[in-house]
């Protein structure tokens, strides 16, 4: 920072006082720009920053995915929702009883969502809403631990009156132990650039002065579809592999060699 006193401009004010106040309060005008120059100079924000470099690094491990989740849903259309709702009821309990024959466990089955929504028809003629009754949908989600039997549970749901299917949605088992690989290899990457980046500025890189991860970034992105080969009844589902990635940022200072 280049600070610039005004003579000329100091001159006038020490005069102006002179003329007022006396030889006390200019003495105190005198010293106190060499006060304020000192403090600014002083200062930690005016003595120059330290010298840093932010870098980003990533990492990824590639993992096969041992888990899925399926979603299927049952739909009741009619005007008695009691009566909808027992005919769903018998409907949903006789799925989780094949299920549990597959072996699934009880606590993988979560069959508590449910929405009635009503349902009508715009009359073209009397130009209004004509009513038809209500939409009841129950949704049922599946957590398969062992992809080996998805195969099986998959036969086994679509065996049932369902209205709706939805694709495996795949997953890790060990995804922390995972991501936490790809952390370290994320931070590796990091070094290695920073490193590089300090030797061609002929200055050596310091301590970490900062790390920063993102805030929600711990989920897996899938690298190809679930494969499917029919085999008996049953068929065979091979997973393809599943990317788990992980990103940083951080803050190295820079020393002068």
């Amino acid at each position: 920072m280049n600070i610039a006193i005004k003579t000329a401009d100091t001159l006038s004010v020490l005069r102006a006082l002179r003329a007022q106040n006396g030889t006390r309060q200019i003495k105190a005008l005198v010293f106190l720009p060499f006060v304020l120059v000192w403090f600014l100079l002083s200062s930690p924000s005016f003595a120059g920053e330290p010298a840093t470099l932010t870098i980003e690094g990533s990492g990824e491990v590639a993992v096969v995915p041992d888990q899925a989740d399926i979603t299927v849903s049952f739909q009741e259309r009619g005007w008695d929702v009691s009566k909808l709702e027992s005919q769903m009821n018998g409907k949903v309990d006789k799925l989780i009883a094949a299920l549990l024959k597959t072996g699934i466990e009880q606590n993988a089955i979560d069959s508590t969502q449910v929405r009635i929504m009503p349902v009508s028809r715009y009359d073209q003629v009397n130009k209004r809403q004509i009513p038809e009754g209500f939409d009841l949908t129950r949704s049922i989600t599946i957590r398969v631990v062992d992809i080996e039997n998805l195969g099986t549970v998959l036969a086994v749901v679509t065996d049932q009156q369902i209205s709706q299917v939805s694709s495996p949605r795949l997953s890790f088992s060990g995804h922390e132990v995972a991501y936490q690989k790809a952390l370290a290899k994320a931070v590796e990457q990091a070094q290695a650039r920073a490193a590089v980046i300090a030797e061609a500025s002929r200055l050596e890189l310091g301590e970490v002065v900062k790390i920063t991860t993102p805030g929600n970034a711990l989920r897996p992105m899938p690298e190809g579809r679930l494969a499917m080969a029919a085999v008996a009844d049953v068929g065979n589902y091979t997973p393809g592999k599943m990317l788990i990635s992980a990103t940083l940022s951080i803050t190295f200072a820079l020393d002068s060699p």
